[in-house]
């Protein structure tokens, strides 16, 4: 059975071709969010679960063959559908290569690309992937509608990025995050090696959790920063970005 509140995300700059997706996909029963680049989507993806990632080639800044890498590192149980009027056999490879998992060369028919998310559904029951409207973790609450945060009833004033980085470590409890990881997923862009946005945003999230949560943002000295309990020992942390 295809649930119909999958949810889906088009990252496709051509707003013609966009409106076309986005209405023959909803009226098939799927929830949709578009981005027209692939620095906004990679911010959508920090506060949002999506099963589905329908990924045009050629798009302004990050490609999307870029995009597609990043997303298939920190999501590997997604599925990934390029779309694009590059049609070699060598730009396929290089797609599949890159972590894709299907390709329609464009033009394609809407029903095609239905037809070949219906087919992956069936294959592979996506309930745990619906994103929740609120998760929590410890003392803190997050309701992902609203993008609201709560620690023991009482929201927490928080930036959009300060909101979009706690969010993150929610969803990843315990794993260590590099600076380098998350300043390409948060913000979108490449770590340089001297920008120390992530340090000053982590430092702030940091005060703020520790006024009021059990919980903390750790400093994994040579590595980076993982959500943990105050407590909790560098040993029993897992997992590297």
């Amino acid at each position: 059975m295809i649930h119909m509140n999958q949810k889906i995300l088009l990252v496709e700059d051509n707003q013609n071709i966009a409106k076309i997706l986005i209405y023959d996909l909803e009226q098939a029963g799927f929830t949709i969010t578009h981005c027209l680049d692939g620095e906004t989507a990679l911010e959508k993806m920090a506060t949002e679960n999506f099963i589905i990632y329908l990924l045009d080639w050629m798009l302004p800044g990050i490609s999307g063959l870029h995009l597609c890498a990043k997303i298939r590192k920190t999501s590997p149980e997604v599925h990934i559908i390029m779309l694009t009027a590059r049609g070699e056999e060598f730009d396929k490879i290089e797609a599949f290569s890159h972590g894709a998992d299907d390709y329609l060369t464009k033009p394609f028919s809407t029903r095609e690309l239905i037809a070949r998310i219906k087919a992956y559904l069936r294959k592979n029951p996506v309930e745990r992937a619906i994103s929740p409207l609120k998760i929590s973790y410890e003392d803190l609450v997050i309701d992902m509608e609203t993008r609201v945060v709560l620690i023991h009833m009482t929201p927490l004033k928080l930036t959009k990025k300060e909101y979009d980085l706690l969010s993150y470590f929610v969803q990843n409890p315990l794993k260590v995050f590099t600076r380098e990881h998350l300043l390409s997923t948060i913000w979108g862009y490449h770590y340089d090696g001297g920008n120390r946005t992530v340090d000053v945003h982590i430092f702030k999230l940091r005060s703020k959790l520790e006024l009021h949560s059990k919980l903390t943002l750790r400093t994994i000295r040579g590595v980076g920063y993982a959500l943990s309990l105050r407590a909790d020992a560098d040993s029993e942390i897992s997992g590297d970005a």
